[in-house]
């Protein structure tokens, strides 16, 4: 039976076709990489080069090797690489020239074939159920407990990750990621990581050989709980202020409303830990938003420091030269307040990437440039300074709505997360703030 041929011809310029998305082609078939004839790159000795191993070798993310046509270009055959595909997985590939330059990358996935008891099944024909491990009991009851479902027609249980969970006993919040979970025997006393991985293994086997049910995990090596003893080890490989200066907003919120709920169990606030009721939480949610937001200014993480801006647009503008080549033209009709605000939002606004208060800045020599083509000579510096002082209020202004919407999504999570919590009969009934 012949092999199928799947080709991908790459663009003029060399890049990758279907402007890089990724194409799926079954195992046991031929990806042919082409170029036309005559295409001029072809000038420049294209190489093929990718991730998909060589035969015998192990797959490596970042270990490409380079793939050269079996017959050098004559100009009367298009040039052609053929690979053949045995391994399923996502894989990388891209031409490289010459003199060391490179084209966009592509990318190609080959579907797994899939069998049941020997059989193999159409990769459209798998039905999953989830099963949250933790909930299943011990492994050797995992039988009894999932007959209903391959009863129920499916043929595959996803089980949410097996390993050590985490004090939050989150499903996905793991302690050690190369341990097996204890929960998972009647005894795990004895029982090293290779014994457990054995008992793990005999199960899934009896699922598939019992119940025709295949088996899938997740895999989430970056989920680590707050308590893992790794991550005491490597506090770098955490969310922290200095890896993700993003988050010092969301930091000092935290921590006000850490130093928010100690206040609660004052009794002087008039305000107790206790919450009963949804009337008692709103009222609770009153208080921090109308007491504590406002002393955080969390919007100066969103905003421009209009002051501080018009203060450089002033000291500068009158000693400011236009480059030649870089001014902005901008006729009669396009000189207005709104003409100027567009044009700096599309333009020139600017992130110090940081993650403190006004990271939002404003490129200057944009500005300088724009003011310097759209004025009347006859201005005076302070009419200038007041209309850019317009503009940027303006541009502030949509900055505003969106620190308003993240702090209307943020008390709504505060009071759905405190609800279920505390007071829904279907939620965890926590108790007081402690």
């Amino acid at each position: 039976m012949s092999q199928s041929i799947y080709t991908l011809k790459f663009t003029d310029t060399g890049d990758a076709p279907f402007s890089g998305r990724g194409v799926s082609v079954p195992q046991g078939s031929y990806i042919r990489f082409m170029l036309d004839i005559g295409t001029n790159i072809l000038l420049d000795n294209p190489a093929l080069v990718t991730n998909y191993p060589k035969e015998g070798k192990h797959f490596k993310r970042d270990e490409f090797s380079k793939l050269s046509p079996k017959q050098a270009y004559d100009a009367v055959n298009p040039w052609v690489v053929d690979l053949f595909i045995n391994l399923a997985g996502s894989f990388d590939y891209y031409l490289e020239f010459e003199n060391g330059s490179k084209a966009t990358k592509g990318h190609f996935y080959v579907d797994p074939i899939i069998t049941i008891n020997g059989k193999e099944i159409p990769l459209d024909s798998i039905i999953v159920q989830t099963a949250l491990t933790k909930c299943l009991g011990p492994l050797n009851e995992w039988p009894d407990v999932l007959r209903v479902v391959s009863e129920s027609k499916y043929n595959m249980v996803h089980f949410t990750p097996v390993q050590e969970l985490g004090e939050s006993n989150s499903c996905y919040s793991l302690f050690d990621q190369l341990m097996i979970s204890n929960t998972l025997f009647e005894n795990s006393q004895g029982l090293d990581e290779a014994i457990k991985m054995q008992k793990l293994k005999d199960v899934v086997s009896k699922l598939e050989h019992d119940f025709g049910m295949l088996s899938m995990v997740d895999v989430v090596w970056n989920h680590t709980a707050n308590n893992s003893a790794w991550l005491a080890d490597h506090p770098e490989a955490g969310f922290n202020l200095q890896n993700s200066p993003h988050l010092k907003s969301a930091y000092d919120f935290d921590q006000a409303i850490i130093r928010f709920s100690d206040s609660l169990l004052n009794p002087v606030t008039g305000l107790g830990p206790l919450i009963s009721t949804e009337k008692e939480l709103e009222a609770i949610l009153t208080r921090l938003k109308s007491e504590v937001l406002p002393e955080l200014k969390l919007w100066e993480y969103y905003v421009i420091d209009v002051k501080s801006e018009v203060q450089r647009f002033a000291e500068i503008f009158d000693s400011f030269e236009v480059e030649q080549g870089v001014r902005i033209v901008l006729s009669e009709s396009e000189v207005s307040v709104d003409a100027k605000v567009n044009a700096i939002e599309k333009s020139a606004i600017t992130y110090t990437g940081d993650g403190e208060r006004f990271q939002t800045r404003i490129n200057l020599d944009f500005v300088l440039d724009l003011f310097y083509n759209t004025i009347d000579l006859k201005q005076t510096l302070e009419v200038l300074t007041k209309q850019y002082q317009k503009v940027l209020d303006i541009i502030n202004l949509d900055l505003y709505k969106v620190y308003n919407e993240d702090i209307e999504a943020a008390m709504d999570n505060i009071f759905n997360t405190e609800k279920y919590s505390r007071i829904a009969d279907y939620g965890l009934k926590l108790g007081p703030i402690t």
